[in-house]
């Protein structure tokens, strides 16, 4: 039964046809929450439990529950189903949320609840998803397929000397994240919704910066923001010195409807300009931000980078539910914070035209030198007789990598 019913009473509430339509738009939002809450039979059932009043009759419920609408309260969700709500039911939350507003006038219609239902923030709709040649694991899966290859040759175990895989991206998605941040604010400007640009420049940094910077760190340990910024600053390895400012001071915990509202809200507010940023949920960490009037994420683990079509709010929120559903895949536990802050260039130190010019023309060159590497390695696999061409074997990763981008 919708508020404007159930407060004014049955009795006393007349109405037209069009408010009986909302109304049910109401009820089919309540029998939306209790799908997405399976564990509760009806709405309103953890604040009755909860009460300390005597709640008996079915009177005392109906005043108990026309108290809370009289409040303007949504009946409380079940925290267990928090990851769920975030991700493969993110759907049927939006409707519910759609379905349940307090002023009939802003419901959604049954169109809306259609295309909602239907895909309205789906990803693929919205954004353009490119699979990076490079992940973080991907020099160790080379030295692995490499190793692989010497023990099967001629049918004999051998045992290949240890081998220094300098540019391993173990735990450092935190280096990588703040490099290549630093990369959009200083060599794109208005051109990183180039894509294939952008996605060579990630490219780059995932497969380089671990060599300059491995010595220097511990493999084995996880660095934080401000902790790598530190690192890299003093070892001269950006172009600019950045203040970092958190957006998200007092964020609740990851997956949690507070938490998520606000993760979008604020995008959606800081989308509006350009801007660049680190987002953390330990362990995991990555760049979100705004280049040309496109949102991206790019996520150095997987080597995914995901470009929206613009800056909308539809956007932001297709880009938020890839970003909670990976979180969630990568093993990141509900109770888990979340951290977005944003870099901005210290005016002071900014660089001259020149500077930047022989930067950009080193990177290059760089880029150029990792491409011919790539290309040699997956030629000398393609062609190895003992290699076994088994999707799910770790020694054949390098083998599957396409050169032509998924958009």
């Amino acid at each position: 039964m919708s508020p404007e019913i159930l407060v004014q009473g049955e009795n006393k509430f007349q109405a037209s046809l069009q408010h009986l339509m909302l109304s049910d738009i109401w009820s089919l939002g309540m029998t939306l929450f209790t799908m997405i809450n399976p564990s509760l039979k009806c709405p309103y059932l953890l604040e009755i439990r909860s009460t300390t009043e005597n709640i008996v009759p079915q009177a005392d419920v109906q005043n108990f529950v026309g108290n809370l609408l009289r409040k303007k309260k949504l009946p409380l969700s079940d925290d267990k189903y928090k990851s769920n709500r975030a991700t493969v039911w993110s759907s049927l939350e939006e409707a519910y949320i759609g379905c349940t507003n307090f002023d009939p006038t802003k419901r959604f219609s049954l169109r809306d609840i259609e295309e909602v239902l239907c895909g309205r923030y789906d990803v693929s709709k919205n954004c353009d998803i490119i699979k990076l040649k490079v992940t973080q694991s991907t020099a160790i899966e080379k030295n692995d397929h490499h190793v692989a290859s010497k023990c099967s040759r001629g049918n004999q175990i051998q045992s290949p000397a240890p081998v220094n895989v300098t540019n391993d991206g173990t735990n450092a998605c935190a280096f990588l994240s703040v490099k290549i941040a630093d990369r959009v604010i200083n060599n794109f400007d208005g051109n990183a919704s180039d894509t294939t640009t952008l996605a060579e420049m990630i490219e780059e940094v995932i497969w380089f910066l671990p060599e300059e910077i491995n010595a220097k760190r511990n493999l084995a340990t996880f660095y934080d923001v401000l902790e790598t910024y530190a690192l890299l600053s003093k070892e001269k390895l950006l172009n600019s010195k950045y203040d970092f400012f958190e957006e998200l001071p007092f964020g609740d915990c990851i997956y949690s409807f507070e938490a998520r509202k606000q993760l979008h809200e604020k995008l959606c507010v800081l989308g509006q300009n350009d801007f660049s940023a680190i987002f953390s949920s330990v362990p995991y960490i990555l760049v979100i931000g705004c280049a040309a009037g496109r949102a991206f994420v790019i996520d150095t683990h997987t080597g995914s980078l995901v470009v929206g079509r613009n800056n909308a709010p539809l956007t932001w929120k297709s880009l938020c539910i890839w970003l909670w559903d990976r979180l969630l895949c990568a093993g990141v536990k509900e109770g888990t914070g979340q951290s977005l802050s944003i870099l901005k260039p210290r005016e002071s130190d900014s660089k001259s035209d020149s500077h930047e010019s022989a930067s950009e023309a080193v990177e290059h060159e760089k880029m150029n030198e990792m491409n011919e590497r790539i290309e040699e390695d997956l030629e000398e696999i393609s062609n190895h007789p003992c290699v076994e061409r088994n999707q799910n074997s770790p020694v054949t990763v390098l083998s599957d990598i396409e050169d032509e981008r998924l958009v």
